[in-house]
């Protein structure tokens, strides 16, 4: 039986090996929130309304089954 650190570190070392890229996604996040932070805050809305529009062009300009794919509930605001 092994102590719950013990454990711990087993799993852990277990992720390690076999998932290749352990934090990769952890690491990407991170670098998008960071880039979100130091962006200025007229950037940040341009990307936010942009993304809006575009998915309100979506919904209209394309069949439902394909909108099955996309998020679109903000864009009913």
């Amino acid at each position: 039986m092994y102590s719950t650190s013990r454990r711990l570190a087993l799993a852990s070392q277990h992720a390690r090996t076999y998932s290749g890229f352990p934090r990769i996604g952890t690491f990407v996040m991170f670098l998008i929130s960071k880039l979100l932070l130091t962006m200025p805050n007229f950037v940040v809305r341009w990307i936010y309304l942009f993304s809006r529009q575009l998915l309100q062009y979506l919904q209209k300009n394309l069949s439902p089954l394909t909108l099955l794919f996309f998020n679109t509930d903000f864009a009913y605001n």
